[in-house]
């Protein structure tokens, strides 16, 4: 009975991790440091 309440666990844990790492995709790197200078250069324009 134990060990099946582990198998359930481990395998709940696995699919979780698995979701996670497969929705978590390295896609969006680029646009990231757009949107830093972008909010850099409206700083600097606030700051005028």
């Amino acid at each position: 009975m134990a060990v099946h309440k582990w198998w359930k666990l481990s395998a709940a844990a696995l699919l979780s991790v698995s979701m996670l790492s497969a929705c978590g995709g390295d896609g969006g790197g680029e646009n990231e440091d757009e949107e830093h200078e972008n909010m850099e250069n409206e700083d600097e324009e606030e700051d005028d």
